[in-house]
């Protein structure tokens, strides 16, 4: 679950931006994606992308970890 604040006006049209995160070289294993908090907000398999909204976030692979600083519009690669 992640969060994001915004402000709604009346009548106009609000928008979250989002970036990318694709993580690389897993050769099939299982990752892990994690908020600065802690929560885990993914575990998938292989060479993924994620969609994420802009922060700073931790790709663990078995015993490694990398951090990652997604930005709007933007597309980040962490390789393992």
């Amino acid at each position: 679950e992640t969060q994001m604040s915004v402000t709604v006006q009346a009548g106009e049209r609000s928008v979250l931006p989002s970036g990318v995160l694709t993580i690389l070289g897993t050769e099939g294993s299982y990752f892990d994606v994690y908020d600065v908090e802690g929560n885990l907000l993914t575990h998938l398999r292989g060479d993924k992308a994620v969609e994420l909204f802009p922060g700073n976030y931790s790709v663990v692979v078995d015993d490694t970890q990398l951090s990652a600083q997604v930005q709007g519009g933007q597309n980040v690669s962490v390789e393992f």
